[in-house]
């Protein structure tokens, strides 16, 4: 059983993400305190990045968050290759308070789609 700080919200495809430097990235799910995504990197445990999420052109956020937990999920084919996917998941706990606020409205915005 997974330990949680906030409750997270599914995305359904809903929102697209792109690690700062890295390729795009699939998100899972999403709360206050963290994000859960799969990425064709393996991101390193216990390092920070920068994430970019992106809804539409007026619902976009830039974040700060450690990586918690990166594991090898599957391997899938892409243009000819057997390329693995990583299950991350991150935590954003350092977040200053106009931060938090930014990312809680993007949250709630999402909640109301």
């Amino acid at each position: 059983m997974e330990k949680r700080r906030e409750a997270r919200i599914n995305i359904y495809g809903n929102v697209s993400g792109k690690m700062i430097l890295s390729e795009n990235i699939f998100i899972h799910d999403l709360s206050l305190s963290g994000i859960k995504f799969t990425s064709i990197k393996k991101l390193n445990t216990n390092s920070i990045y920068t994430i970019e999420l992106t809804r539409d052109k007026n619902l976009q956020i830039r974040l700060k968050g450690e990586v918690v937990r990166s594991t090898l999920r599957r391997e899938q084919i892409r243009e000819g290759q057997d390329m693995p996917v990583y299950e991350v998941a991150m935590n954003f706990g350092s977040l200053n308070d106009d931060q938090k606020q930014s990312l809680e409205s993007f949250v709630n915005r999402l909640k109301n789609k």
